[in-house]
Order: C-alpha cells, then structure tokens, then sequence
C-alpha cells in the first residue's frame, strides 16, 4: 500500500507521515500543483490519501484510490446519528439551514436554551462547530462567505451543554485500535489510550460499534464524558481528521493488515458470484462461512456460542440476526438472501 500525505493540512504535521518513514512504508507527499499536472493519476491504485477535506472528497469523487474513505452522505450527522441515536450526546437537535435561521430566529425556540450549538451537517466541517446567540445573527456566525458561499447548507442545532472530556478513537473494520484525549479548543491532543488498558472510554466506543448495524471500513469517533456518562460527538472520514496523539504504527498496521484480507476478499467474491455457494471462511475473527449470492455477501461468525449473521447489499449491512444452531443461521440468511436480491 502507499500513503499519500498532505503534512500541511494538519496543525502540526500528520503523525502517521513519520511512523510510516520509520517502517519504510512507500509514501508521497500530496502537493496541490498535482490538480494542475494531473501527477496523481499516475499514483498505484493501492493507495490511502491523508489530508484537506477538500482534496479527500475530490479524490474521492475520481474514484482513483481510496482518498481517506470518505463518503459525505454516510459522515453526515443527519445519517450517522440514526444508527447511533441511543448514544448521542446531542438528543434534542433541530436540522435545519442557514437561510432558514437567518429568517426564521423562531427555529432556535424549540430548543429552550438561550444560546446554541451549531454545526454544518455535512462531513466537510464548513465551518467549525460552535455557540451563536438567539438574536441578532448575521451569516458571519456561519463564516458565510469566508470558508464558504452557500445560504442554503444544512446546519444542525442543539443545546448547549457541559463537557468534561473529549477523546478521538480509529475504528478499522468495526475494531477499535487506538485513541487518546484530546482538547478541541486549540486542537491538542492528550493522553494516549490503548486498547489493553480497558479504559472505560475505550471500552464505551467499542460497545458501541458492536451495537449497531453501521459499516464503514475505516472512520474516526469522537466521544465525550459529561456529568459521569459516555457519549458519541460525532464520527469523521479518517482521511482529515488529524489524529493527534493516536498509535500511528497500531493505526498503519490495523489498515494495512485490512488491505490484505479486503484482497483476498475481492478474490473469494469473484470466485462465490460463480458458484453461490457456502464457503469456509477464517479471514476474520470467530467467521466460519461466507457466501456471495447476487448482490448480497453474507458473512456467519461463531461468538459467545451463538452465529451471528451478518448480510451486506452494496456494502450496507442489511440484515443480521443471531442464532444458537448453525443450521438455522443459514436458513434465515439464504431466505434473507432471496428477498434482498429481489430489491
């Protein structure tokens, strides 16, 4: 795999940039005079981008490389707070607009608070999440027409509430792999965590990946404690998020060893969408059978005494179910599998 690093895009230099020169790992410093020489077509195609949201989500749209994983639908708060909703932080949120702000303040009422929370929907942060009065706002409160020139972009509103910690987590394949605190006024980051230590916070994020249906491959999640309780902030596409004082090699390994199994993935897709049949399969943790039928890849895995069934239709996860006999998990996936397919 190589790396492509845009170092100036994060505050003090991305800390993966050096780990990956320590295990001699193939990396390329991102320029932006590349958009002009088109040099970046020229890049493997086993590639990561690290940088500007900006550049991750025009990478992304040429769909040459994977340019940080990114996907504006999935990262937005109005999408991913669906599947989280039970842990997040802010419950009481009004989506709304700017334009429908600025002339209707009466939006803002529904929250009961005298000041608020706001932050752009989308995953491209434009602008940066923040308190705004109830009265007098002008589209400066929105950096309108500083960072952007869009009246029209979805905002989401909440209350303001107290926090006493924040902590950033690397998610790679619905396993946490590293984390650390971190202070978001002034973007520095604090003590590092490892999955070893069973540090609750650590142990809140990987409970709630393992509760919920939502996939990504790679991602970033911020939670925070407030009055004694864990909660989500948000979640970001890995590729702008900055990283702060995460495990850089734990990170680097936990996608590279990815990047192999999703290789040996495509070749066992190509192989079951010939025969569409039941297949040993040990590429992951506690998997014991695969199957590709159509459009949906299903995976059984042995846990805690029970198969779990996990089926994806176009990379969603789409079904799942648990069941104390394997003969009955394959029952309710091959069913499954026939009715998706028909979609």
């Amino acid at each position: 795999m190589t790396w492509i690093i845009e170092n100036e895009a994060f505050a003090s230099g991305d800390i993966l940039f050096l780990a990956l020169k320590e295990l001699n790992k193939d990396v390329i410093l991102w320029d932006d005079k590349f958009w002009n020489t088109e040099e970046y077509k020229s890049f493997p195609k086993d590639c990561i981008f690290r940088g500007s949201l900006e550049n991750v989500a025009k990478l992304y749209k040429k769909q040459l490389f994977h340019s940080g994983l990114y996907n504006d639908q999935i990262f937005s708060y109005s999408f991913f707070s669906k599947f989280f909703k039970d842990y997040m932080f802010n419950k009481d949120v009004v989506f709304t607009s700017i334009s429908e702000v600025l002339t209707n303040p009466s939006i803002i009422k529904q929250l009961n608070s005298e000041k608020v929370f706001v932050r752009p929907d989308s995953s491209l942060k434009e602008f940066s999440g923040r308190i705004i009065p109830f009265k007098n706002l002008t589209p400066a409160h929105f950096d309108y027409d500083f960072y952007h020139n869009n009246m029209s972009l979805p905002i989401v509103l909440s209350s303001v509430k107290s926090i006493e910690k924040e902590y950033r987590f690397v998610c790679v394949n619905k396993k946490i792999v590293t984390g650390c605190e971190y202070l978001a006024d002034g973007r520095k980051g604090g003590r590092a965590i490892l999955s070893e230590e069973n540090n609750p916070a650590y142990l809140f994020a990987q409970k709630m990946v393992d509760d919920n249906l939502f996939f990504y491959y790679i991602y970033v999640i911020d939670i925070c404690l407030s009055n004694g309780s864990f909660y989500l902030l948000e979640i970001n596409p890995f590729g702008g998020a900055d990283l702060y004082n995460c495990d850089a090699k734990k990170i680097i390994e936990s996608i590279e060893e990815g990047g192999r199994k999703h290789k040996e993935y495509d070749a066992l897709t190509e192989a079951l969408n010939v025969e569409d049949v039941w297949h040993e399969d040990s590429r992951w943790k506690n998997q014991i059978l695969s199957r590709c039928h159509g459009s949906c890849i299903t995976y059984i895995m042995f846990e805690d005494g029970l198969y779990k069934v996990e089926i994806y239709l176009d990379d969603d996860m789409a079904s799942w179910k648990s069941f104390t006999s394997l003969e009955d998990a394959k029952e309710f996936a091959e069913k499954e599998m026939l009715r998706l397919d028909a979609w």
